[in-house]
């Protein structure tokens, strides 16, 4: 067989999703879906720099807004490198979307039944990093920083530095209490859950400034692992109230990863 075909049905608006697949080569990546450096070279076409697989070609064949995405991608920067084509599904269903992807033209990559079996394992992955991605009712992002787990792992525990701008009081043992604070936000009370350093860091925190945290009060936690030449830093935050808080809480975290990154670039 020369193509893949996989689904998942994701529990999101359409245009939530398609929002996504219309990022140049967004499924190129270590396992959680990040910024990529990318370069417009026009006509439709790419130029992506992913800071694990490196620089690849994509180019749009047919966009068809919230149902079809179809692209070409290039296994190389140049448009005479071989390619596959790469076509998304969007169906609406009750309660979200069901996305489907098949890649085709795979012979002419010289793929064999063992690699042919883990490119239908690398898109089973990726769709459910794109449900993870675009859930609205949790926040996942991921950043990749140019440092090893350790040293990426001591800014990380620093929440203060990158997160709980206005500060942070907290010892890293479980069950510790914690105290974040923004100016704008107020003081938010917390509880250390779990610490297994250099690689997570779990907590509760209160949903309304000024008040202890239940034992049902939503859940970050950091996770921070090799990736390449450094590190991959995701947070995932779940248990919030409403999608409208998720997406506040998805700007803010947002622009911490940011931060982190850059201070982890000497920046």
């Amino acid at each position: 067989m020369d193509n893949v075909e996989r689904h998942v049905d994701i529990d999101a608006p359409p245009e939530r999703v398609w929002e996504l697949l219309t990022r140049p080569g967004w499924f190129v990546n270590d396992g959680e879906i990040v910024a990529h450096e990318v370069e417009d070279l026009g006509e439709g076409a790419y130029l992506v720099t992913d800071p694990v697989h490196g620089s690849f070609r994509i180019e749009e064949v047919r966009l068809e807004p919230h149902t079809r995405a179809v692209f070409r991608w290039h296994r190389g920067t140049g448009p005479d490198d071989p390619a596959t084509q790469v076509e998304f599904r969007l169906a609406e269903r009750p309660g979200g979307v069901r996305l489907t992807v098949v890649e085709s033209g795979l012979e002419a990559l010289g793929v064999d039944r063992r690699l042919r079996q883990g490119q239908e394992q690398g898109w089973t992955e990726e769709l459910e990093v794109a449900r993870a991605h675009t859930d609205p009712a949790r926040v996942r992002r991921a950043v990749h920083v140019p440092a090893g787990p350790d040293r990426a792992w001591d800014v990380v525990a620093d929440l203060a530095s990158w997160y709980a701008f206005g500060g942070a009081a907290y010892t890293l043992i479980e069950d510790a209490p914690m105290r974040l604070e923004w100016a704008e936000h107020g003081i938010f009370l917390g509880r250390v859950e779990r610490v297994a350093a250099p690689s997570e860091l779990a907590f509760r925190l209160a949903q309304e400034p000024d008040t202890e945290p239940g034992a049902d009060a939503p859940l970050v936690r950091v996770t921070v692992r090799a990736s390449g030449t450094g590190s991959l830093v995701t947070v995932e935050h779940t248990g919030l109230a409403s999608e409208d808080e998720a997406a506040m809480e998805r700007l803010g975290w947002e622009g911490g990863l940011t931060t982190l990154a850059e201070r982890l670039r000497g920046q």
